[in-house]
C-alpha cells in the first residue's frame, strides 16, 4: 500500500519507532494520528505495516494505539474504526500468535471491551475470535442485561402478606373506649410496627404524631 499522498508519513513511522508503553506516549500520538483525520487509509495501513515488523513484545503497543484512535475519535466520525478494523483481522491474530501469555490475556480483553463497548461490528469480533481461536466469554452483552432485567422485575413484584389466619390476632380489650355496641366479630388487628418493616417492607416507615 503505498502512502507517498501523505506528506506526514515518514513523520508517523518514526513516531511508532519512539512509541513507549507510557499512557501519555499512546495518547499523545493517538491524538496526532487524529489530527490527520483525512489520512486515515494511509495512518492506518502505515500502523499495521510497521505493527506486523515489530518485534513480539512491542505487538501490543500497537494494539493499544489502534484501540486509543478508535475510541476516542468515534464522536466525530467513524473513519478511523472502518479503516483500522480492515487491518486488525491481519495484525491481532499474527500478533496473538507470536506473543505470551500474558500479552495474550491483554489482547482478549481488548477484544472484550471492542464487543461490549460497540466499537468494532459484531462481524468483525466474530471474525477476530475465529482467528485467534478463542471461545466468547462466557456471560456475553445480552445474557447480562437479561439478568439485569430479570433482577428488576423480581425486586418491583409485591412482598408476600402474611395470610389472615396467622395474622397475630388482638387480645381482648377492657379499655372502656370499645363500644358496647360493637359486632361480635374481631376487631381488625392492628400491624405491629416491627411485622410491618419484616413483611412489608415497600411501605413507608409510620411517622410519629405531631407534638
Amino acid at each position: 500500500m503505498a502512502d507517498s499522498s501523505w506528506s506526514a508519513a515518514p513523520s508517523f513511522r518514526t513516531k511508532l519507532e519512539k512509541l513507549s508503553e507510557s499512557a501519555q506516549s499512546i495518547q499523545t500520538l493517538s491524538h496526532w494520528v487524529q489530527y490527520h483525520r483525512k489520512f486515515s487509509k494511509d495512518s492506518s495501513a502505515i500502523w499495521a505495516r510497521e505493527a506486523l515488523r515489530a518485534p513480539p513484545e512491542k505487538r501490543l503497543l500497537f494494539l493499544h494505539l489502534a484501540n486509543d484512535i478508535m475510541q476516542t475519535s468515534r464522536r466525530k466520525g467513524g473513519e478511523f474504526v472502518r479503516d483500522f478494523s480492515v487491518h486488525l483481522l491481519q495484525v491481532m491474530p499474527d500478533a496473538y500468535a507470536v506473543s505470551e501469555e500474558a500479552h495474550r490475556a491483554k489482547m482478549v480483553r481488548l477484544l472484550n471491551i471492542w464487543e461490549e463497548r460497540e466499537v468494532l461490528t459484531a462481524e468483525t469480533i466474530e471474525e477476530l475470535r475465529l482467528r485467534l481461536a478463542i471461545p466468547a466469554p462466557a456471560s456475553s452483552k445480552l445474557t447480562v442485561s437479561t439478568s439485569a432485567l430479570a433482577h428488576r422485575s423480581d425486586a418491583a413484584k409485591p412482598s408476600p402478606r402474611m395470610p389472615a389466619a396467622s395474622s397475630p390476632r388482638a387480645l381482648p380489650s377492657t379499655s372502656p373506649r370499645v363500644s358496647s355496641h360493637s359486632p361480635r366479630s374481631p376487631l381488625a388487628p392492628a400491624v405491629d410496627p416491627l411485622l410491618e418493616e419484616k413483611f412489608f417492607p415497600m411501605r413507608s416507615p409510620m411517622r410519629s404524631p405531631m407534638r
